[in-house]
């Protein structure tokens, strides 16, 4: 049986993006998310709950797919 997971948030550091990315995990939607902040722009490009993407993998997918760059680097941005 599997642990339930609590929500969390941490620091995503990707290149050509703000130092204010972030990501994390949601325990009410049991799922990953990420805002990413465009150096100078005030909004966040939001991946949200509700894309409902269930493993790690997911998310690096999602965030390489919006940034353009490769799905490694994405995940090593979200793991580092």
């Amino acid at each position: 049986m599997a642990l339930p997971r609590t929500t969390f948030r941490r620091r995503l550091a990707l290149p050509g993006w703000s130092s204010a990315s972030e990501w994390g995990y949601d325990e009410v939607f049991e799922c990953y998310w990420a805002e990413l902040r465009a150096d100078g722009v005030s909004l966040p490009v939001r991946i949200g709950p509700e894309s409902l993407l269930v493993t790690l993998g997911a998310l690096a997918g999602a965030v390489s797919g919006l940034t353009g760059c490769l799905t490694d680097d994405a995940y090593l941005a979200l793991t580092g």
